[in-house]
């Protein structure tokens, strides 16, 4: 009796804790088939009934191809395929240059193009104050023109948008100014790089085109993370 009633309860919490184990394998982007077969077999084959002996041979055999089949359908469902080569914005017909400020041009999309180094830029940094493990899932999660290939920049390619000659007042901020092109909107002067050394990772300072590294747990510094993508 204790195990008719129980038993719905115990295949909730499992069901529930399947829910929990695939959110956390995708945001660790690890999740697959190898995890998703693994898992199936875990959860679903009757593995105490067979080494009870309690399962005749035929229902064990049909019990295997079920799991088969069972495997088969995560990994169909699970496998998109090799994933098409992201378009060049030029490809894109319904994006359109918005504006224009040297070798930077801005589309429609709010993403910015480096004519000089194929590199391409999200038009504004994330908003807020955030760490260098959250600064990387950011970029590398940004969609920003349909693309799936963003990436957190390097300390070279950062520099490279630092220009001494031209700049803007960023956020609210009245005396201090950010000098790099202002198709590039930043709401701090300081953007995380993705080089790290030990705990440390390398910043750059938008005011005075400087280079520092500290903690990359600093969330309650103000930096922030800037997605960019190779457009070539």
């Amino acid at each position: 009796m204790a195990d008719i009633v129980l038993r719905p309860y115990i295949n909730v919490m499992r069901m529930h804790l399947l829910i929990f184990f695939f959110g956390f394998s995708h945001a660790m982007k690890i999740d697959g088939f190898f995890v998703f077969s693994v898992v199936c077999a875990v959860y679903f084959f009757p593995w105490y009934e067979i080494s009870k002996h309690e399962l005749k041979l035929l229902n064990a055999v049909m019990m295997s191809a079920i799991m088969a089949t069972l495997i088969l359908l995560v990994w169909w469902g699970t496998d998109p395929g090799p994933e098409p080569a992201p378009l060049h914005v030029t490809q894109r017909p319904e994006v359109r240059e918005v504006a224009r400020d040297g070798r930077f041009v801005a589309y429609s999309d709010d993403t910015v193009l480096d004519t000089q180094t194929n590199l391409m830029w999200a038009a504004k940094d994330n908003g807020f104050n955030i760490g260098w493990y959250a600064a990387k899932s950011y970029c590398t999660s940004f969609r920003g023109g349909g693309y799936r290939d963003w990436r957190m920049p390097t300390r070279d390619e950062l520099l490279g948008l630092y220009d001494p000659d031209s700049g803007y007042l960023f956020g609210r901020q009245s005396k201090w100014t950010v000098h790099l092109t202002d198709l590039v909107q930043l709401s701090s002067p300081s953007v995380w790089t993705s080089e790290r050394r030990d705990a440390d990772a390398y910043r750059i300072n938008f005011i005075y085109g400087s280079i520092d590294s500290i903690s990359t747990t600093g969330a309650n510094l103000r930096l922030r993370a800037l997605p960019v993508r190779d457009d070539k």
